[in-house]
């Protein structure tokens, strides 16, 4: 009998086009900062449109039953997949600028993460809340199936004798504690 399991993709995020406009305003800000950039904001301007349009086609952010896929880039490529037992947390950043223009970065981090800030951040997905919220019930559901089917926890046989073993432990960590306040109280 094989035990292998059939990994759906749950939802495709879609993304909010006006992170093309932050893209071209903030990056007209960096080159406006610089005299050599000034020259530089004009073709922001003028291309950054279809280029924006191209870089956010490309990108792609997948639900699975096992974990969250994400694609993006033209020229350099970037895969990651996130195994959805190892997301620890799903942070909603946004500043001033982003919340003027109505966009939400996604921040994912992972256990045993070597580097500090997310490991993977997702800026523009539509409705970032209930993404967010779609990713931890994923997670949810995905920890209890990997539990296996009784969820419980063990046997009641197996039960038993754990909670026999720690009433015994606990017994014995009582009766030491007695002794020792009885040692210490003046006679």
């Amino acid at each position: 009998m094989s035990s292998e399991r059939t990994v759906a993709v749950i939802h495709d995020a879609e993304f909010n086009h006006k992170v093309i406009v932050y893209w071209q305003v903030v990056y007209s800000f960096v080159l406006l900062c610089t005299l050599v950039g000034v020259v530089l904001i004009p073709f922001i301007w003028l291309f950054g449109q279809g280029i924006g349009r191209r870089i956010l086609d490309a990108q792609e952010c997948k639900l699975t039953t096992e974990a969250l896929e994400f694609r993006a880039g033209i020229l350099f490529k970037r895969e990651a997949t996130v195994p959805l037992d190892k997301i620890t947390d799903l942070g909603l950043r946004q500043g001033p600028v982003m919340r003027y223009f109505g966009i939400t970065a996604l921040a994912i981090e992972t256990a045993g993460q070597s580097t500090a800030g997310a490991r993977l951040q997702v800026m523009g997905v539509n409705d970032p809340r209930a993404f967010r919220e779609m990713v931890l019930d994923q997670k949810d559901i995905f920890r209890r199936q990997a539990q296996g089917p009784s969820s419980g926890g063990a046997s009641p046989a197996a039960e038993s004798s754990t909670s026999t073993e720690q009433i015994a432990l606990l017994t014995e960590i009582r009766d030491a504690l007695r002794r020792i306040e009885a040692q210490g109280r003046p006679e």
